[in-house]
C-alpha cells in the first residue's frame, strides 16, 4: 500500500475542542485579530462491506469476507459465542462484533431470534433453535451461540432468508426451506405444520432455476427464471397473486414488467426491482408502498418518486427503503426516525420515498428492519432509527432514537 501523505509542519497553536486558535498582535495601534479555524470533522472510516442485513433488533454485514453483527443479542444471534445470560448483562452488544468460525463468507442474514450466513457454498445458522430453524436436524431450548453447518442441503449454496422462526435457503438452482410453519411459509403444502421441520425441505411449485430468496416474518419471495414467486402468509396481499388467502406452495407473481433483479419481502408488504424499476405490494398503512391509498394492495404497484435507476431495495415492518440512482429513499412508518429525514413525525406520511440525507451519492445497499435501516455508502456502513438496544452500531444505546444517517463503529477499514 501507498504510504500516507506527508504533513506540513504546523505554527505552535492552542487546541480547543476541534478549533485552532490564532491570536495575531500588532504592534501599531495595538490591535488584536483572532482568527478561528474549525477543523473538519474525521471522514467515517471506509470498510469493504459487501452485504448487509436487519431484523427485528439485529444488524449484520459483510465485511473482508467475514460476518459481523451488534445490536440484540439475548438469543446469540450475534454470534459471539456468549448464549447471553438470563441476567440481560450481554443481551445489547453496541457495536459490531465478528462472528467467529465461519470465514469467507458472501452473504450475512439476521432474524429476530437467529442469524444465518453463506460462506464458500455452505450455509451455518446460529442464535435460537426452538423450532429447528437452525437445520442441525433437532429443535432445542439451548443457544447456539456460534455457527453450526446447516444439514441437508444438497449441493452448493448460494443464498438465505430468515423468517419467523423459520429459515429458508437456495442450493443448486432449488429452493429449500426449515423451521416453524403456520401460515405456509414452508412452502411444502402444509399450512400449519403438525410439528417443527427440523431439515430442509423442498419448496413446491417453483422452477429449478431460483437464484435469490428473502423472508422477514411469514411470508417468503423468491426470484426464478427473472420472475417473482412467493408463498406463505397473506393477510395483506404481500403473497402479490390477487388474493389475501394463504399460499403453501409457491405461486407467480403477475404485474412486474421485465427481469426481476432484487425481491425482498418484509413483515406484511413485499418488494422487488425488475429493469431498474421498483414495485410493491401488501400492507400500506403508511404509504409504504407509493401509493395515496392507505388500504392493502394485493398486486404489485409500481413505486414512484425517486430518480434515477432503483438498484435495491428492502421491505420492513411498515417501511420500504431503496437505492436509486445511488442515493437511499424511504418511505413508510416513522415513529423511530427510521426515514432518515432527522426527525420522528408520523403525521401526514408523503405517499413517495423521500431523500435520506447526510451521506454520499455512493449509495450501494440498504437493509430495513422492524424500526431500523442501515446503508452501505461509498465504503462506509450507515445506520438510523430505533438505537434501545445498540443496532445502530455507534457503540451507544438509549431509548431516543437516531434521526439521521450515523456511520457504525469499530469496523476493519
Amino acid at each position: 500500500p501507498a504510504a500516507p501523505p506527508r504533513q506540513r509542519r504546523r505554527r505552535r497553536s492552542l487546541l480547543i475542542g476541534s478549533s485552532v486558535v490564532l491570536t495575531l498582535l500588532l504592534v501599531v495601534g495595538v490591535a488584536v485579530t483572532t482568527v478561528v479555524l474549525t477543523r473538519p470533522s474525521p471522514a467515517p472510516p471506509r470498510v469493504g462491506a459487501t452485504a448487509l442485513s436487519s431484523s427485528g433488533e439485529t444488524t449484520c454485514a459483510v465485511v473482508d469476507h467475514h460476518a459481523y453483527c451488534w445490536g440484540d443479542n439475548s438469543s446469540g444471534q450475534v454470534g459471539n459465542g456468549d448464549p447471553a445470560p438470563s441476567d440481560g448483562t450481554s443481551e445489547y452488544v453496541l457495536a459490531p462484533t465478528r462472528v467467529e468460525g465461519v470465514d469467507k463468507v458472501d452473504k450475512v442474514v439476521t432474524g429476530s431470534d437467529h442469524s444465518c450466513a453463506v460462506a464458500a457454498g455452505t450455509a451455518y445458522c446460529w442464535g435460537d433453535n426452538s423450532n429447528g430453524q437452525l437445520g442441525t436436524g433437532q429443535a432445542s431450548s439451548t443457544t447456539v451461540a456460534r455457527p453450526a453447518q446447516v444439514k441437508g442441503l444438497p449441493g452448493t449454496v448460494t443464498d438465505i432468508a430468515i423468517g419467523f422462526y423459520s429459515t429458508c435457503a437456495v442450493a443448486d438452482g432449488k429452493a429449500y426451506c426449515w423451521g416453524y410453519n403456520s401460515g405456509g411459509q414452508l412452502g411444502n403444502g402444509v399450512e400449519e405444520s403438525a410439528s417443527d421441520v427440523v431439515t430442509p425441505t423442498l419448496v413446491q411449485g417453483l422452477p429449478s432455476s431460483v437464484s435469490a430468496i428473502s423472508s422477514a416474518y411469514r411470508t417468503v419471495c423468491a426470484i426464478a427464471g427473472g420472475a417473482v414467486y412467493c408463498w406463505g402468509y397473506n393477510s395483506d396481499g404481500q403473497v402479490g397473486n390477487g388474493s389475501t388467502a394463504d399460499s403453501t406452495t409457491a405461486v407467480a407473481v403477475p404485474g412486474i414488467a421485465g427481469t426481476v433483479t432484487r425481491i425482498s419481502a418484509g413483515y406484511y408488504h413485499s418488494c422487488a426491482v425488475a429493469d431498474e424499476k421498483a414495485y410493491c405490494w401488501g400492507n400500506n398503512t403508511f404509504h409504504q408502498i407509493s401509493s395515496s391509498e392507505s388500504s392493502p394492495v394485493n398486486a404489485p404497484t409500481a413505486v414512484t418518486g425517486p430518480t434515477g435507476p432503483v438498484t435495491d431495495i428492502s421491505a420492513g415492518y411498515f417501511a420500504t427503503c431503496l437505492v436509486a440512482g445511488a442515493r437511499a429513499y424511504c418511505a413508510g412508518d416513522n415513529d423511530d426516525g427510521q426515514i432518515g429525514t432527522g426527525s420522528t413525525d408520523d403525521g401526514n406520511q408523503p405517499t413517495v420515498p423521500q431523500l435520506v440525507t447526510g451521506m454520499d451519492r455512493g449509495v450501494t445497499a440498504i437493509t430495513t428492519a422492524r424500526s431500523t435501516a442501515c446503508t452501505i455508502s461509498d465504503l462506509v456502513i450507515y445506520c438510523w432509527g430505533a438505537n434501545e438496544v445498540g443496532q445502530v452500531g455507534n457503540n451507544q444505546f438509549g431509548t431516543s432514537p437516531v434521526t439521521r444517517p450515523t456511520a457504525v463503529v469499530n469496523l476493519p477499514s
